[in-house]
């Protein structure tokens, strides 16, 4: 039960730290800049999908 959980908080954390690094490079090569714009939002939203099933790979 407690091992299960636990590989659950390291697969979301995993994910969460790889969006982040996206969300950074693709903030920074829509503005140029490491500020938010709606391109970037869009394009994060994106993004997340594929890194998803790439971390449910990875676990499996």
């Amino acid at each position: 039960m407690v091992f299960s959980l636990l590989e659950k908080s390291k697969k979301a954390m995993t994910y969460l730290a790889m969006v982040h690094a996206e969300a950074i490079i693709v903030t920074y090569i829509w503005t140029g800049k490491l500020i938010g714009s709606l391109g970037a939002v869009i394009s994060i939203l994106v993004l997340s999908f594929p890194t998803y099933l790439l971390v449910e790979k990875t676990f499996e």
